[in-house]
């Protein structure tokens, strides 16, 4: 018995098999990228918020998402206004942030007038609670 023991002992351990499907794995690497401590918690006016912004752009890019800006840029920054919800409860009122933007035209000839706009924010108050993840999640999902 104690040989038994010995020899499962010395043996190597066996590697765990990853089951994840590439998408799975794409989708749980943008999750921990943008929900790592180094973001900041993505509040507004951090260099996090900001990494944070810069992936998102470059995973449109990569997916080929056109910018939605004339400027051929992913970014459209505005400034949070004092009595914005999530201004009241923070030193966000007056901060200069950006938003995310790409599109997706249509190839619908009948439809070429109508837009829809799917969105989610990336931003948080900083560090603290599960609303980081949240929001990181519904990211995700655009991705």
């Amino acid at each position: 018995m104690i040989a038994l023991i010995a020899l499962l002992c010395t043996q190597p351990v066996l590697a765990v098999q990853d089951t994840l499907s590439p998408v799975a794995r794409r989708m749980l690497a943008d999750v921990r990228y943008l929900s790592d401590t180094a973001r900041q918690g993505r509040g507004v006016g951090t260099r996090g918020i900001e990494d944070a912004a810069r992936y998102i752009a470059a995973q449109f890019k990569q997916a080929k998402v056109a910018p939605a800006d004339s400027a051929k840029t992913y970014f459209q920054q505005f400034t949070i206004s004092p009595d914005a919800p999530a201004a009241m409860h923070s030193s966000a009122a007056g901060a200069v942030t950006r938003n995310v933007v790409a599109v997706i035209p249509g190839t619908n000839k009948t439809l070429r007038g109508e837009v829809v706009i799917i969105g989610a924010h990336y931003d948080h108050l900083g560090y603290g609670g599960f609303g980081a993840l949240r929001m990181v999640s519904s990211w995700r999902s655009m991705l």
